[in-house]
């Protein structure tokens, strides 16, 4: 009886672990692709931001 409930636990962990890797990759997927939709978006930021200093520099 205990080396039967072993196995179950066993496989419940098993079970467990690779659902906890599943729901890694896919947050590693999600954060890839928020990065991708974010870089262009700060290169504008950084342009605006450097637009703007100089433009006070200027003054």
């Amino acid at each position: 009886m205990k080396i039967q409930e072993k196995l179950i636990t066993r496989s419940e962990v098993t079970k467990y672990t690779s659902t906890k890797d599943d729901v890694v990759n896919r947050a590693k997927k999600k954060s890839r692709e928020l990065l991708i939709k974010a870089v262009p978006a700060l290169g504008v930021v950084a342009t605006l931001v450097c637009a703007y200093n100089s433009e006070i520099s200027a003054r």
